[in-house]
């Protein structure tokens, strides 16, 4: 009887420990999952204005010794099947590399920003590239 209670206790909390976690990617959809060696965490958002003024941010918190050359690009599209390439800024770093710029945009066309990057760990080897996209927003 103490083995059959036993047993059910450990499945009764593995169910729970199973029902009460929420993944990162479905607590904040601009959040990337953590799955990169040397990347804690992307952040990337894109926000537009009334008047067509796109807020573009990306942030790569990297893990200690890590450095990562990041790009972040608004691209656009008529149908979110094909998608073009707008505008690109670069940045290199350690650490927490972020880069927040605004850029006009034509209406009629949707956008989403791509947040790329090269990590290189502290020798300078190549380690990963990490890629992510914030939501898709029409203007």
């Amino acid at each position: 009887m103490k083995k059959k209670i036993a047993k059910l206790g450990v499945i009764l909390l593995a169910v729970i420990m199973l029902l009460s976690t929420t993944p990162v990617s479905a607590a904040n959809p601009e959040i990337s999952p953590l799955r990169y060696d040397n990347v804690s965490r992307m952040l990337v958002s894109l926000v537009i204005s009334d008047k067509g003024l796109a807020s573009c941010d990306g942030q790569i918190n990297l893990r200690g010794g890590a450095s990562v050359d990041m790009s972040l690009t608004l691209q656009k599209s008529k149908d979110q099947t094909s998608w073009t390439d707008e505008k690109t800024w670069t940045a290199s770093g350690s650490y927490v590399v972020t880069i927040d710029k605004d850029y006009f945009v034509v209406s009629g066309y949707y956008y989403r920003v791509k947040l790329s990057g090269t990590v290189y760990d502290s020798s300078g080897a190549y380690v990963e590239s990490p890629l992510t996209y914030s939501s898709v927003k029409y203007y």
